[in-house]
């Protein structure tokens, strides 16, 4: 029995745990290659990471360099064709090889709506044909079945950036609704001029206290746009 792969593990952080967490690694390797690696192995949501970056960008702490990618993802009828198989494959799969069944038999099996789109495309496949005085009953002709929407649907999911595949082919898959096109963001990350491997509390004013005690003298503020 194979044991099924432990659930990755949730990482509860602040704010401004994550972006100290960025700077330790910045102070550590210098460049952080690609953000999407802090949600990855931090299992948190891009939307956080991308707020904590850009937190640390405003006050210069990091340079920024954006990473636009492009991600297939397969529609649910997609998915399920990845898994089962197109339609015309379950239907075909249904039937032995030069047995005529009823059709209302292989129905019952496969389902109405396979049954129903599936006989067609495995008609124009060459794969079935009809069969019966009253055309009641279909046979199978083809004796290897190769369900090649499948394979690349599984070719997708395996390699999921679009831009690793033949645009026309994607498109033809998104025309039919079975994969969807994400855009995705994320950043390389370098020391800005302002990088301190911890961040510092900004001050937004000059106060009386700072005055008096002297400590506006060690103070940093924040920088103002006039």
């Amino acid at each position: 029995m194979v044991e099924a792969a432990p659930a990755q593990q949730v990482v509860e952080m602040t704010d401004e745990e994550l972006q100290q967490h960025v700077l330790t690694q910045l102070a550590n390797n210098e460049v952080i290659e690609d953000s999407a690696q802090i949600v990855a192995s931090l299992n948190l949501t891009p939307a956080k990471v991308d707020a904590a970056v850009k937190s640390l960008l405003v006050d210069e702490y990091v340079v920024l360099e954006v990473i636009e990618r492009r991600r297939l993802d397969l529609t649910a009828e997609g998915q399920g064709y990845a898994t089962n198989g197109t339609p015309e494959f379950q239907y075909a799969s249904a039937l032995v090889n030069g047995v005529e069944t009823l059709k209302t038999d292989v129905e019952a099996i496969v389902g109405p709506l396979i049954a129903k789109v599936g006989f067609a495309k495995a008609m124009k496949n060459k794969w079935v044909k009809l069969a019966g005085d009253k055309k009641e009953k279909v046979i199978r002709l083809a004796e290897e079945l190769v369900d090649t929407d499948k394979e690349q649907l599984s070719v997708f999911l395996a390699a999921p950036s679009a831009d690793d595949h033949d645009k026309k082919l994607v498109d033809a898959f998104k025309k039919r609704k079975l994969v969807t096109i994400v855009s995705m963001k994320s950043y390389k990350i370098t020391k800005g001029v302002s990088y301190q491997p911890t961040r510092a509390k900004l001050e937004t004013q000059l106060t009386m206290e700072m005055l008096r005690s002297g400590s506006w003298k060690t103070a940093q503020f924040k920088k103002t746009n006039i």
